[in-house]
C-alpha cells in the first residue's frame, strides 16, 4: 500500500490516539498532526514510474515495560525526507517484526515521523534554515552558552572524548559553576542571566531541582526589560498556568509585545495565533498567522492555507 493511501484509509482520530500513547508531548500538538495530516491526503501523488519503499522495521528505542509493548515498529527514514517524494512510496513491513501493525497505528507511525522537523514542508525548511543561520550582531542571545564567560565555557565537558563516569563528574562542576554564574548576573538584574537562571529553574536541568515559582518571577523580570525570549516564555507560562494560574489575556499582551520586537521573525504572531486555535477562535488565528507571514515566517504557510481551507467548506 503507498503511504498516501494508508494515510487516507486511516482513521485520523485513531491514529493522533496512537501518536499520543507513542510521544506524550504530542498531547497539545492535534492541530499540527491534523494539518499535516490535510496536507498529505491532499498533494498530488508524484509521477514517476519506480516508487521507492517505506520499511518499517523494529524500534530499537523499545522497552519491556508492559505498557510499551506495542511499541515494536519504527520508520526512521521519513524524518527529513520530501513529502512529495514519498507519499507515492510503498509501505513495506520488515520480517524481523514480531506481527503487522494495525493501520491506523503504522499511519499514525509514519505521521510522527514525517512531521519530526514542522507540520508542513515549509515549516521544516525553516526549523533547518534556524539551525544553520548565522545570527546577527543585533539579535539577542539564543542559548545560556552565549552570556557565560570564557572561564565557565571551559568547564564544559566533552561527551565524545570522556569515559562516561568521568564525563558525569566534569558535567557536575560545569553545571555548579553556569548556575553560580548565571545567579550572580541574575543578581545584578542583568536581563538575560534572569531568563537563563528562570529557565534552569523551570526545567530543572543543570539546577536538578525544579522551581516554577521562582522561575515565573525571574522570567517576568527578564521580560519588564524587553527580552524577546522572556517574553514568549511569559506568555506561554500564563498560556498553561505554570508558575502562576492560567490567564490568557496576560499570554495574548506578552505575545502582543514580544511581536512589537525586530527580531520575532513572526514567531510571536504563530504562537498567538496557536493560542486562537487552542480557543477556537479560528478567525483570529487565521489574522495572526498571516501577520507572521508577513514578517518572514513561512513556516505558517500550511495553518494559513488549512484554516482557510476550513473556512471555505463552513460557507458552502
Amino acid at each position: 500500500m503507498k503511504l498516501q493511501e494508508l494515510l487516507k484509509t486511516a482513521d485520523f482520530d485513531k491514529m493522533f490516539e496512537y501518536i499520543v500513547k507513542f510521544d506524550h508531548k504530542t498531547a497539545g500538538s492535534r492541530f499540527g498532526f491534523q494539518v499535516a495530516y490535510e496536507l498529505l491526503c491532499d498533494m498530488e501523488l508524484p509521477n514517476k514510474e519506480d516508487c521507492g519503499e517505506i520499511e518499517v522495521v523494529p524500534n530499537p528505542f523499545k522497552d519491556d515495560k508492559e505498557e510499551n509493548k506495542e511499541f515494536y515498529a519504527w520508520c526512521p527514514d521519513l524524518e527529513g525526507c520530501n513529502w512529495q517524494g514519498v507519499i507515492g512510496d510503498e509501505v513495506v513491513y520488515s520480517p524481523k517484526l514480531p506481527s503487522i501493525p494495525p493501520n491506523d497505528m503504522i499511519a499514525g507511525l509514519c505521521l510522527w515521523h514525517l512531521t519530526f522537523y514542522g507540520f508542513s514542508p515549509e515549516e521544516m525548511h525553516c526549523h533547518f534554515d534556524d539551525m544553520t543561520e548565522e545570527s546577527s550582531e543585533k539579535e539577542e542571545p539564543e542559548y545560556v552558552f552565549q552570556i557565560i564567560s570564557e572561564k565557565t565555557k571551559q568547564l564544559r565537558p566533552d561527551p565524545v572524548n570522556l569515559e562516561k563516569s568521568e564525563y558525569k563528574k566534569q558535567a557536575a562542576i560545569y553545571d555548579e559553576a553556569l548556575m553560580k554564574e548565571l545567579e550572580d548576573l541574575a543578581n545584578q538584574g542583568n536581563k538575560y542571566g534572569l531568563f537563563f537562571l528562570g529557565d534552569e529553574l523551570l526545567r530543572g536541568r543543570k539546577a536538578r531541582v525544579r522551581d516554577v515559582k521562582r522561575a515565573f518571577s525571574l522570567i517576568s523580570a527578564s521580560a519588564n526589560q524587553g527580552f524577546l525570549k522572556a517574553r514568549i516564555a511569559l506568555a506561554n507560562l500564563y498560556e498553561y498556568g505554570i508558575g502562576t494560574d492560567i490567564n490568557l489575556d496576560k499570554a495574548r499582551e506578552q505575545y502582543k509585545l514580544a511581536s512589537e520586537s525586530e527580531n520575532g521573525r513572526g514567531k510571536p504572531e504563530e504562537y498567538l495565533a496557536m493560542l486562537e486555535v487552542r480557543e477556537e477562535n479560528f478567525d483570529e488565528a487565521l489574522h495572526w498567522f498571516k501577520q507572521a507571514l508577513q514578517k518572514g515566517n513561512k513556516g505558517v504557510c500550511a495553518y494559513i492555507w488549512y484554516l482557510e481551507k476550513k473556512r471555505n467548506m463552513n460557507k458552502v
